[in-house]
């Protein structure tokens, strides 16, 4: 043997990782993942839509639940493109309905739908259970058919 002893440092790991690479989609609630080294644990997220009623001077919004009340506490996005489609939307006076995130106890919104955009979509899926039902629109006037008799306009 040589009169050089070698000396090598341990980490005391056997070389097994304490994480092993997983899919997003594969992550479930309340499981953990690592992000920047830390463990973190993944939390319940609810998703909820509220109509928009109003914007107020200071940035904050006034939605419509589900029960009739209004949530007075939530601020516009900080997203600059989803800002602009709900300030134009809401200047152009369409109905707009907001999807909020919620979790850990933080609310954001983070999407738009317009409420008769969605309102004529779903209609026109209809057709197809309801052969009799049409929807036409000409210059922002909707009007739903049913046996060629007008029953709803929407303008």
């Amino acid at each position: 043997m040589s009169d050089e002893e070698h000396h090598f440092e341990s980490k005391a790991d056997a070389g097994a990782s304490k994480t092993y690479p997983q899919q997003a989609g594969t992550i479930r609630k309340n499981g953990y993942i690592v992000i920047k080294n830390r463990p973190c644990k993944v939390p319940h997220v609810n998703r909820t839509d509220y109509q928009l009623i109003d914007i107020s001077e200071d940035g904050f919004v006034s939605l419509l639940t589900e029960n009739g009340n209004t949530k007075d506490d939530l601020r516009l996005p900080t997203d600059d493109a989803l800002l602009t489609q709900i300030k134009d939307g809401f200047g152009e006076g369409k109905d707009l309905v907001v999807t909020v995130m919620s979790a850990m106890g933080e609310e954001q919104i983070c999407a738009l739908k317009d409420i008769v955009y969605s309102f004529i979509v779903a209609l026109l899926h209809c057709r197809f259970v309801f052969p009799y039902l049409v929807a036409a629109k000409t210059n922002m006037l909707i009007t739903i058919m049913l046996r060629n008799c007008p029953i709803m306009v929407v303008g």
